[in-house]
């Protein structure tokens, strides 16, 4: 385990990244045993001619590298029998000498992700949950998260609600239509480490409730199997993670949440200066909590947390609210720090994975199982 000063920093599992090439680095944190066992395999036997694990790589690095191209080409450009040419032909890259366009739509058709029997009940998701629990399972054995983890949501694009399990309209996201991602990143390093698929109505009822959702509630069950692979590392949640602390921005949607004195703390908060803070203690099923509340201009800003201290010193920013005289220059206490630190983490990844040109963009498909396919290799990519 390395640590800065006292906390907990990224590292890499039995591999140094800075030794390997890039496919080595992928094939580290893509679970390349299901790959080249399940997939392939999976995949043989819907094809003619047999697909071997140099062709299957191969066959996703074209795809890679189509993602890699903007200008709005047409897969057919990449196999073109024409001369290059700036004006009539401009495509940078020319397949045909890797792979037979032929060959290449027979893969994609042939694709297969579970080795699994269809189960008895109806199951929307069945093709792909072993897909996900594979990624999830080899993330944990590769990489370990630092001392501070940012949860939150990621979209995976489908337009068309009826060939979608899962399908949400989430119109506060940039893009707005598909499947909707837990997704847990490492504050620092800013690698997505853990993920599960938001099932809602669609989820079979013949699986039961989620793991841990029984004894804690929804929020609590979720927490616990998006961060099982920290259990006993010292780290803390934003949603924030120090010691075993979990913090979460509380927000007035028609109520407050249950334990929440809002009235009363904005009445606290009146006339105060901008940064000045106070908090609250109680304890709930023998558990402490902490609500943090930090004077903004017009608001009172609000972190429930199980842990964690209201202080400051020379690592917290300083910062300042608004202009010429009325301006008020302050340092922001720990927990706020963390928050306005490390909230965006996995907002910046799912803004880099959609950033065209980009690899969800490219793979054009109507197998919905593929977009799912297509989504995990962009996490990792």
């Amino acid at each position: 385990m390395e640590l800065h000063g006292s906390k907990r920093t990224p590292h890499f599992n039995e591999f140094d990244p800075s030794r390997s090439v890039s496919l080595s680095i992928f094939l580290k944190l893509f679970p390349w045993r299901w790959l080249r066992i399940i997939v392939l395999s999976q995949t043989n036997k819907n094809l003619d001619q047999e697909l071997r694990w140099g062709e299957l790589l191969r066959y996703l690095g074209l795809w890679f590298l189509m993602a890699s191209v903007g200008g709005g080409y047409k897969k057919t450009d990449f196999w073109s029998t024409l001369p290059f040419d700036e004006r009539t032909n401009s495509c940078p890259y020319n397949f045909r000498k890797y792979m037979s366009l032929k060959r290449f739509d027979a893969i994609t058709t042939a694709l297969s992700f579970t080795d699994a029997s269809k189960p008895t009940y109806r199951d929307k998701f069945w093709e792909v949950r072993q897909l996900i629990v594979e990624w999830n399972k080899n993330m944990a054995e590769a990489f370990s998260p630092s001392w501070i983890l940012c949860l939150d949501e990621s979209m995976s694009i489908w337009h068309s609600r009826w060939t979608c399990p899962g399908w949400v309209f989430c119109p506060r996201k940039p893009h707005p239509f598909g499947n909707e991602y837990h997704s847990a990143c490492c504050g620092m390093s800013g690698l997505m480490f853990s993920v599960e698929l938001v099932e809602g109505k669609d989820r079979p009822v013949d699986l039961g409730p989620p793991e841990y959702e029984a004894g804690v509630g929804k929020t609590g069950g979720l927490l616990l199997r998006m961060l099982k692979s920290c259990f006993h590392s010292g780290s803390s949640c934003c949603f924030t993670r120090e010691g075993d602390l979990c913090g979460a921005l509380i927000k007035k949607r028609r109520y407050w949440p249950a334990l929440v004195p809002g009235e009363a703390m904005d009445e606290r908060f009146a006339g105060k200066s901008p940064g000045e803070c106070e908090a609250i203690t109680g304890t709930l099923n023998a558990s402490p909590y902490f609500i943090w509340g930090m004077k903004e201009p017009d608001y009172v800003m609000r972190i429930m947390a199980t842990g964690g201290v209201l202080a400051e010193d020379d690592t917290c920013r300083v910062t300042y609210r608004g202009s010429g005289d009325d301006r008020t220059t302050f340092r922001y206490k720990k927990p706020f720090d963390w928050h306005f630190r490390y909230r965006h983490a996995v907002d910046d990844h799912n803004n880099l994975r959609h950033a065209l040109p980009s690899l969800e963009d490219t793979w054009v498909t109507q197998r919905w199982e593929i977009r799912v396919f297509a989504f995990f290799l962009a996490i990792t990519e």
